[in-house]
């Protein structure tokens, strides 16, 4: 037995087998995600919260509709500032259209852009979906490092369940990385968080591109993503990678679900850790903004009154009171819009009320709810920058 497998381990034609199995495989494996590729293509982008062929068309746009994505695009598009009073709308998903789809409709950011450039004051919504608060810091240190694009006013929608997210997600990273001035920016806040905010300025020297660089070589890096793309061209799953991922996550988070029956509203207590150094981060923010002249403004995101919350309700009732304590301690103007949006203006998700995200009339009224609560903070900025501009 023995000596008949040496002699078949030693047939040339043998090991030629696994290897032509193998090649076999990856070339049926190609040919079907060929096949499949247009399909994972669609489904992509269904789930954009804007149209594909929109992300690219930065010339009008009023918010950044490429989610977060294309960042140092977008701030090339944002009124320039030294020419007239700039508000920065900053917040996650809610400041998107997401429930009236495919058509959309104007945000909030649009709506108070509508109201007031008529007054000489130009809004532009930043935003990304489940940001986190040391990513609306970087949105403001990405506004003030240039004046062109340094606000008069930052308003930030703080949202609860985004004191579980941390960390800065890959396509930030890279546009601090090319930008040099916001890197100085950054490692200026990082210094000054150091003694305050110990936690937060761990996570920022782990952001920090340095710190990136220091861990992987940019040349390798580099070559390794050109030779990526190169074999992309000729290699659909390569080419198609990215959406495979995305495909493969989506499908285990689903079964995950499934397997543990949770749902949108299962009640998810927030990590104290993680919720304790987006308190930092938020401390950070003020911090940085009155150190760059920019008015922060803030306001409790709407919920909708007809939808359960994944919110343990004794953990969201302490941080309403932690952040209406904190606001006026740090002599924040700020609002609790909780309730400012009624329940036919909300969407649906996956058959049910959807907990945060409303329709374009929300969007209307939220812009209108903002206006009532910070209009006179607004038009007061107005009067200091049309000052500083001429």
């Amino acid at each position: 037995m023995a000596a008949n497998l040496s002699s078949l381990a030693a047939d040339p034609g043998f090991r030629r087998a696994p290897f032509l199995l193998f090649c076999g495989a990856f070339l049926a494996l190609n040919v079907l995600v060929a096949k499949w590729q247009s399909a994972l293509e669609r489904s992509r982008r269904a789930n954009l919260l804007v149209p594909e062929e929109q992300v690219k068309q930065y010339k009008n746009a009023r918010y950044d509709r490429s989610v977060g994505q294309y960042l140092g695009a977008y701030l090339k598009v944002v009124p320039d500032a030294t020419q007239q009073p700039l508000v920065i709308l900053a917040g996650m998903s809610q400041m998107y259209v997401i429930n009236d789809q495919p058509g959309g409709g104007e945000t909030i950011s649009e709506h108070l852009d509508d109201y007031y450039r008529q007054q000489g004051i130009r809004v532009f919504g930043l935003a990304a979906p489940n940001m986190d608060n040391e990513e609306a810091m970087l949105e403001l240190l990405a506004a003030v490092s240039s004046p062109r694009t340094k606000p008069t006013v930052f308003i930030y929608g703080v949202c609860f369940d985004k004191f579980r997210n941390i960390g800065v997600r890959p396509d930030l990273q890279s546009f601090m990385k090319d930008n040099p001035a916001v890197q100085r920016f950054w490692t200026d806040a990082t210094e000054i968080a150091r003694s305050r905010y110990p936690a937060a300025a761990a996570m920022m020297s782990e952001s920090s591109p340095t710190q990136a660089a220091a861990a992987a070589p940019v040349a390798d890096a580099s070559f390794e993503s050109r030779l990526r793309t190169d074999a992309g061209v000729a290699i659909p799953i390569v080419k198609s990678r990215s959406d495979l991922n995305a495909y493969v996550q989506d499908r285990l988070y689903t079964f995950r679900n499934f397997v543990l029956g949770i749902s949108n509203t299962t009640k998810r207590p927030i990590i104290k850790s993680r919720y304790d150094v987006n308190r930092e981060f938020l401390g950070l923010l003020a911090d940085v903004a009155e150190a760059h002249g920019v008015r922060l403004v803030m306001y409790n995101i709407p919920l909708n009154p007809q939808a359960e919350t994944p919110y343990v309700p004794e953990q969201y009732e302490e941080f309403k009171q932690w952040l209406t304590k904190f606001a006026y301690d740090r002599r924040i103007p700020f609002a609790n819009l909780e309730n400012s949006v009624p329940i036919e203006q909300w969407g649906l998700r996956n058959g049910s009320p959807d907990f945060k995200h409303f329709n374009e009339a929300g969007h209307k009224t939220t812009a209108a709810a903002i206006r009532q609560e910070f209009d006179s903070v607004i038009r007061s900025q107005r009067e200091i920058a049309t000052t500083d501009i001429h």
